[in-house]
């Protein structure tokens, strides 16, 4: 083989390796799951249910006594406290 041949080669290599890394490159994004309007957690031993509405920041508290009571909104409380 000639000199020429063997830099054609070369450089077609080169080229096709830099073009194949921005094809293959790219990262699978996984679209992630909307979060829900309203977020419960249980805790404590008499199962204390905890849910508050993300979207106004009201929360309510449920204790085991069949009653809900509602705990405002902590958010703009603290902020009125200031």
């Amino acid at each position: 083989m000639n000199a020429r041949l063997i830099l054609v080669i070369a450089a077609c290599l080169v080229v096709g390796l830099m073009l194949g890394q921005f094809s293959t490159g790219h990262q699978i994004v996984v679209p992630q799951p909307a979060i829900g309007r309203y977020h419960m957690s249980v805790a404590g031993p008499n199962g204390t249910v905890n849910v508050c509405n993300t979207s106004t920041g009201e929360c309510w508290i449920y204790q085991g006594d069949m009653q809900w009571r509602s705990l405002g909104s902590p958010a703009l409380q603290a902020k009125a406290a200031k």
